[in-house]
C-alpha cells in the first residue's frame, strides 16, 4: 500500500550520483512530491505551448495538483489484475 504520508524517499543518498541531496527532499512526502511533480510537469507543458494551461487561480492550479497526487496514490493501493 502506498500510503500518501510516507517518505518519498526512503534513502535520499542513492538519489545522485555524488552522494548528496538537498535537505530539502528528505522530508517530503509521497504526496507532496506527487503534487510538485504534476506542477513541474504543468508548468513545462504551459511554457513549451506558450499559453496557458490553466487559466484559473493559482490556488485552483495547487488544488488540481494534490487532486493528481491523490488520484495516483489511490491508482497506486488498487490491486494489480
Amino acid at each position: 500500500m502506498t500510503n500518501p504520508t510516507d517518505p518519498a524517499f526512503n534513502d535520499v543518498d542513492t538519489l545522485s550520483s555524488g552522494g548528496h541531496v538537498h535537505d530539502s527532499y528528505k522530508n517530503l512526502t509521497k504526496r507532496e512530491y506527487f503534487a510538485a511533480m504534476a506542477m513541474n510537469g504543468i508548468s513545462v507543458w504551459d511554457a513549451e505551448v506558450n499559453e496557458p494551461n490553466h487559466t484559473g487561480k493559482i490556488e485552483e492550479l495547487a488544488r488540481a495538483c494534490v487532486a493528481y497526487a491523490d488520484a495516483l496514490i489511490d491508482e497506486l493501493n488498487k490491486e494489480p489484475k
